[in-house]
């Protein structure tokens, strides 16, 4: 899902910077900040996921209340000046707040950003916080714990902190300048960063194989899914198998056994010329995401059966009979008349 931008709001007032001084006063007061990009998102049943947080620059604006009471020079005001917002974390630069040739005031931003994360729902982060010393992304894990239901929704909260201190300098020009850290402020930003992260079943495989992978028509082949999850099998799921040329499967449809094995018989259509027939099987189970495979068998017509010589007539064998014994005659006759003829 896109991410979506959250702007944390902050307010820090300090108490005077020199109290142990006399006739100077200074108050800072520094209205701020901070866009965080997050983003909705799915987790599965017993899983973890990563979730991300990004800290940009959002505003700021520097304000000095100053007095300035000695005995040479007497002032005071309380003086604004827009800053670049990127310095509100890490050391700041120098930045003058107010500089009239007989007074300078100047500001260095010493600042960070903590987030405290909590999860409402079946859920935990870790880490727990975080820490932006720089504008970046930080890492989350999120985890689903044994108790979280799919469609249900865990959602993450992030309360921020600024927490910054500053060092001031006030220069009386040609007089003298003092230089002081104040303490350090932590303050709460005025909203938290959340996000909602929905609880999805996780998804089932599938492995799908034919065998024999080429048969003729009408022939049979045997038809295997194994449904499976993480690599062990799953048992119960309710498989459906169908072709898209034809072809009769049976069963169409079943529950897998305890190791996840599910089969068929499939029966080829009567075909012509070679044909690829393409079967689908879908397995669902409640609680997890459905899956699907393909697998393709190829059926050749049938081979041509081979045709009986055909059967002689009653007559054609009497005939051929007839035949063989005038033949028979003829030869014995012949011979006889030869024998005749070498006794005279």
């Amino acid at each position: 899902m896109a991410p979506s931008e959250t702007t944390v709001s902050y307010n820090v007032a300090t108490d005077d910077i020199f109290p142990e001084l006399t006739g100077i006063d200074a108050y800072v007061t520094l209205d701020c900040s901070a866009v965080f990009n997050s983003s909705d998102g799915t987790i599965l049943l017993n899983n973890s996921t990563k979730y991300l947080i990004t800290a940009k620059p959002g505003s700021g604006t520097l304000t000095v209340n100053y007095e300035v009471n000695r005995p040479l020079l007497k002032k005071s005001g309380s003086p604004s000046v827009p800053i670049n917002a990127t310095w509100l974390l890490g050391d700041s630069p120098p930045i003058t707040v107010y500089d009239d040739g007989t007074v300078k005031i100047t500001v260095i931003i010493h600042g960070h950003l903590n987030g405290q994360v909590i999860t409402v729902g079946n859920g935990s982060a870790t880490p727990s916080s975080v820490t932006w010393s720089n504008w970046e992304t930080k890492d989350i894990t999120l985890s689903a714990n044994a108790n979280a239901q799919n469609g249900q929704t865990i959602q993450i909260q992030t309360a921020t902190k600024y927490v910054v201190y500053f060092t001031v300098k006030v220069e009386l020009i040609g007089i003298q300048s003092f230089t002081q850290d104040s303490p350090t402020k932590e303050v709460l930003g005025s909203s938290p960063i959340q996000s909602d992260i929905t609880v999805i079943p996780p998804p089932l495989s599938m492995a799908i194989s034919v065998n024999p992978t080429m048969i003729q028509s009408t022939q049979t082949s045997t038809i295997t899914t194994r449904v499976a999850y993480g690599g062990n099998p799953i048992s119960g799921a309710t498989v459906t198998l169908y072709t898209d040329s034809g072809g009769t499967l049976s069963p169409t449809s079943g529950n897998t056994d305890s190791n996840g094995y599910f089969t068929a018989t499939f029966t080829a259509p009567t075909v012509t010329t070679q044909t690829t027939i393409r079967i689908t099987a879908n397995a669902t189970k409640t609680g997890y995401f459905s899956a699907q495979q393909q697998t393709q068998i190829t059926v050749n017509p049938s081979l041509p059966q081979p045709q009986p010589a055909p059967q002689q007539s009653d007559l054609t064998l009497w005939i051929y009979i007839a035949v063989v014994i005038i033949i028979l005659i003829a030869i014995g006759g012949g011979i006889a008349i030869i024998r005749r003829k070498s006794q005279k």
